[in-house]
C-alpha cells in the first residue's frame, strides 16, 4: 500500500527504503481470529480509517503518581459496567505505563466490563489490540465484540502476570448490516481474589489497518529562518504517524545522506532519545560506508527490530548534517520513506515513500586570499621588506565589505600595510591598526568587490638587527561571511600564508681608531677614542683594562673615565664596538696610562738600558741633565708636580725651582735637556707627559717614554757612559727613550 508522505527537508537528502525483512515483535502476542483475511484487504487502511478513541486513557489527565476513580462522562468515549473508570498515572506504586503517561484498571469495585462503539462498515475486517499486565499475581479478562444492542460474540480469554506488559490481538470480520460495532473487555478474575483489584490495561486499538503517514522539516541551526547555504549545519526531522486504526508493527525509517552534504557524528535522535552512530547497540545508527542513518520506531523498538505504532501515535528521527563545499548551486531530488507490516499479513512489508522534491544551495561570493611576493628580509636592514596579497572575488555575486585580516610577526617593525583601491590600482589606501601585530583591510562600506575584481594588499616593515635568523609569517584572512546578504560559499581559499626567511644581521662594527688615555687624578684614568662604524648601527661601546671588561658606554659617547685606580700605576686601555646583533669588532690598539703621580712622593727615574739614573749636573741653572749610576746623592731624586692633565714638571729635590727643560723652543733632534730654572718651568718646554710603553702583546712593560709638551718628542739617553746629557729625539719606542719610575722611600 502507497501512503503519501509530506517533507520539506531543504537540502539534498534522499530516502531509501530500508529493507522489506520483518523481526518479531518484542511482546508475547495471543491472536483471536474469526475470518480469512486476504491481501488485498490491506489496501484500506487509510481511507478512510476506523478507529477507536482514547485508547491509551490519556484523557483527562490526572496528577502525576496518582490514581483516579472517575465517572464515564469524564473519560470519553468510554463506557463502563461499573459505578467509575479507574485511570493511573506511569510509576503509580511502581507500575510503568505501556503507552503515554496513563492506563486504566479494568476492576474498579468489580469484575467490570469497559466498551467503546465504533462505527464500522459491515464487511470490513478490522483489527483489535490491547496491553494486558496483572496486579497480583495472575489477572484474567476477555474480550467482545458485536453489535451494541446484543451480548456479542467473546473472542477469547487472555491472561497476564505481574512480570510485564503482554499483548493480545485478533481480527474480527464486520457482520452485514452491523454500521456499530461495540468492542469490550471485561474482568474475569483476578490474582488478589479481590474483585476491585487488579486487569491493568493500556495501548487499546480497534479497527483498520495501520497507516503511517511522515512528514520531515530541516531547520536551519546555524542560521534559523535563512537560505541554506555552504557550512550551515542543519536539522532534519521525519515525524512518523499511525493515521490507520490498528497498530503499525515492526516500524523502521531510514536514509542516505549523499555526497556533500555530511552527517554529523553523534546527533541521531530516535523517539526523543539520543542515538549512538555505532550498529547493534541501540534502535538507530550511521553507517559510513552506505552513508544511511536508519531508525527504529516504536514500543518494543530495539538494536534489531522495528516497534509498534498506535492509531493516532507520532513518533521522530532527528539528525544533523552539515553542507559542504561544492554544492554551492547545486540542486537536486530528495524523499523519505518508511517500512511497517500489519500483523494480518507481516510477512508482507508495507511501505510509504515520498514524492520528490527539489532544492538548491544557495550561491554567494568567492572570495579567496593568495601570497603574490615575498621578500628575503635581513635583520637591520633600513630598506623595508614588503609581503603582498591578492584578495579576489572569483563571484558569481558580488562582495560588499570584504575585511581582510593581517597577523604580522611580533618582531616586524611596520612600516605600512596599505591596499589598493576600487578605481585607481596605482593608488593605495592605508589599513587601520587593530593590535601591534593585527591590521585590518576593508574594501569599504560604499565599495563592492565585484565578481572578478582583485585588491593587492602590500605589507612593508624591517627587523631590528638583534632580529635571529628564522621564518617571518604574515598571515591574511577574509571574513568567511562577507556581509548579511552575500556569503562566501567556499571557505577553504580564505586564509594564505606568506612565509619569508630573516638573515642574522653579521657584520661587525669596524675597531675604534685613535684611542688615547691620559691621566686626571691619582684614582682615575680617562679613555678616548675616535667613533666606529657599521652597516645597521653602532649600540655600544666596551672598554677593556688590562684586557678584562671594564665597561661600556653608549653610542654617542666616546670617552670613558675609570674611577678607583691607585696613584702610579700603569693600566693598559682598548676598545671595542658593538651592534643590536651583538656583534663586535676585534679591540682597538692598546693605549696605555699611568694614574696621576703623588707629587709629595720622591721617584728616582731609572735609564732601562743601563740601570743609570738621572741626576742633576748640579742645582746651578741651565745645568745639565744626565745619566749617572745611581748613588745616595739626592741630585737623583725627582718630584713630578702636575701642571695639566696628563702633564708634568719634574723638578730636583734640592731645589723645587730648578726641573726638565729644553735649552729653546724647538722640535729638532739633538736639542739638549737642561736643568732649568723657576721662569723655564712656566714654558711648555719644560713640561712632560708620562706615557707607559706597552708590549706587542697589549700588556704593559713596566716602563715609560717621557715626551714634551712643546715639542712632542721624547727624552733620550743618546749613549751608555756616566755623564751623558740627555737629549729629545722623535719618539721611536727604542731603549734609549726608555725609563723606569720607583719610589724612594
Amino acid at each position: 500500500m502507497r501512503v503519501r508522505i509530506a517533507i520539506a527537508l531543504g537540502f539534498i537528502l534522499f530516502f531509501v527504503l530500508a529493507g522489506t525483512s520483518v523481526s518479531s515483535a518484542l511482546w508475547s502476542t495471543s491472536v483471536s481470529q474469526n475470518a480469512t483475511v486476504a491481501v488485498a484487504s490491506l489496501n484500506s487502511n487509510c481511507t478512510p480509517a476506523t478507529r477507536l478513541q482514547n485508547g491509551s486513557f490519556e484523557t483527562p489527565a490526572i496528577p502525576a503518581s496518582s490514581y483516579s476513580l472517575l465517572p464515564a462522562a469524564q473519560v470519553p468515549p468510554w463506557s463502563t459496567t461499573d459505578s467509575s473508570i479507574e485511570i493511573w498515572s506511569s510509576g503509580f506504586n511502581g507500575v510503568p505505563s505501556a503507552v503515554g503517561s496513563q492506563f486504566a484498571e479494568l476492576n474498579a469495585y468489580i469484575n467490570g466490563t469497559l466498551f467503546q462503539n465504533v462505527a464500522t462498515t459491515p464487511g470490513q475486517v478490522v483489527r483489535w489490540s490491547l496491553l494486558h499486565r496483572a496486579r497480583v499475581g495472575t489477572d484474567v479478562m476477555s474480550v467482545t465484540l458485536g453489535a451494541p444492542s446484543d451480548a456479542g460474540v467473546v473472542q477469547g480469554s487472555y491472561s497476564a502476570t505481574t512480570s510485564g506488559w503482554v499483548r493480545h490481538e485478533g481480527i474480527y470480520t464486520v457482520p452485514a448490516g452491523q454500521t456499530t460495532t461495540k468492542f469490550a473487555f471485561s474482568a474475569i478474575s483476578t490474582g488478589s481474589g479481590d474483585q476491585s483489584v487488579g486487569n491493568f490495561i493500556d495501548d487499546v486499538s480497534f479497527g483498520s489497518g495501520p497507516c503511517l503517514v511522515a512528514s520531515s522539516t530541516v531547520a536551519n541551526i546555524t542560521t534559523p529562518g535563512g537560505e541554506l547555504r555552504v557550512g550551515d549545519t542543519l536539522e532534519a526531522t521525519t515525524t512518523i504517524k499511525n493515521t490507520g486504526g490498528s497498530l503499525a508493527l515492526t516500524s523502521a525509517i531510514s536514509g542516505v545522506v549523499p555526497a556533500g552534504v555530511e552527517f554529523v557524528s553523534g546527533s541521531i535522535v530516535v523517539g526523543g532519545t539520543t542515538i549512538s552512530d555505532a550498529a547493534g547497540d541501540d534502535q538507530g545508527e550511521y553507517a559510513p560506508a552506505s552513508r544511511t542513518v536508519s531508525g527504529r520506531l516504536g514500543l518494543g523498538s530495539s538494536a534489531t527490530a522495528g516497534g509498534s505504532i498506535a492509531p493516532e501515535e507520532s513518533l521522530t528521527l532527528r539528525f544533523r548534517a552539515v553542507v559542504q563545499q561544492g554544492t554551492a548551486g547545486a540542486s537536486g531530488a530528495y524523499g523519505a520513506s518508511a517500512v511497517y507490516t500489519d500483523f494480518l499479513a507481516p510477512q508482507w512489508g508495507q511501505s510509504s515513500t515520498a514524492p520528490a522534491i527539489t532544492s538548491t544551495i544557495a550561491l554567494g561570493a568567492d572570495v579567496t586570499v593568495a601570497a603574490l611576493a615575498t621578500p628575503t628580509p635581513a635583520a637591520g636592514n633600513a630598506t623595508p621588506s614588503a609581503w603582498t596579497f591578492t584578495v579576489t572575488n572569483n563571484g558569481p555575486k558580488p562582495a560588499v565589505g570584504v575585511r581582510t585580516t593581517l597577523t604580522l610577526p611580533a618582531s616586524l617593525s611596520v612600516t605600512s600595510v596599505t591596499r589598493t583601491t576600487a578605481n585607481a590600482p596605482t593608488t593605495t589606501a592605508d589599513c587601520t591598526v587593530a593590535t601591534a601585530t593585527t591590521r585590518l583591510c576593508d574594501t569599504g562600506a560604499a565599495t563592492q568587490l565585484a565578481s572578478g575584481e582583485s585588491r593587492i594588499i602590500t605589507v612593508r616593515g624591517t627587523f631590528p638587527s638583534a632580529t635571529p635568523a628564522g621564518p617571518a609569517v604574515v598571515t591574511a584572512d577574509v571574513a568567511s561571511a562577507v556581509n548579511a546578504t552575500v556569503y562566501d560559499h567556499n571557505l577553504a581559499n580564505n586564509s594564505a600564508t606568506n612565509s619569508a626567511t630573516v638573515t642574522a644581521e653579521s657584520v661587525a662594527p669596524s675597531s675604534p681608531t685613535n684611542v688615547m688615555t691620559n691621566t686626571s687624578t691619582a684614582a682615575q684614568n680617562t679613555v678616548t677614542w675616535m667613533s666606529s662604524t657599521d652597516n645597521v648601527a653602532v649600540t655600544s661601546y666596551q672598554i677593556f683594562r688590562d684586557g678584562v671588561l671594564a665597561g661600556s658606554t653608549a653610542p654617542e659617547t666616546l670617552a670613558y673615565t675609570d674611577t678607583g685606580r691607585t696613584a702610579g700605576v700603569i693600566h693598559v686601555y682598548s676598545v671595542r664596538a658593538g651592534d643590536a646583533a651583538g656583534n663586535f669588532s676585534a679591540l682597538s690598539t692598546s693605549s696605555g696610562a699611568m694614574t696621576r703621580l703623588d707629587p709629595a712622593q720622591t721617584y728616582r727615574v731609572v735609564y732601562a738600558a743601563t740601570t743609570q739614573c738621572l741626576t742633576a749636573g748640579s742645582t746651578t741653572v741651565d745645568a745639565p741633565l744626565e745619566s749617572a749610576g745611581c748613588s745616595t746623592s739626592t741630585l737623583h731624586d725627582w718630584k713630578f708636580i702636575p701642571t695639566d692633565t696628563g702633564y708634568y714638571n719634574v723638578i730636583n729635590v734640592e731645589n723645587a725651582t730648578r726641573g726638565w727643560s729644553l735649552t729653546s723652543d724647538t722640535t729638532l733632534d739633538g736639542t739638549l735637556v737642561i736643568i732649568g730654572s723657576q721662569n723655564a718651568l712656566t714654558n711648555d718646554r719644560a713640561e712632560w707627559m708620562v706615557k707607559p710603553e706597552i708590549a706587542a702583546d697589549g700588556t704593559p712593560r713596566g716602563t715609560v717614554t717621557f715626551v714634551n709638551r712643546y715639542s712632542g718628542v721624547c727624552l733620550a739617553v743618546p749613549g751608555t757612559a756616566n755623564g751623558t746629557q740627555l737629549q729629545q729625539f722623535a719618539c721611536n719606542g727604542g731603549a734609549s727613550q726608555s725609563f723606569a719610575l720607583t719610589k724612594k722611600p
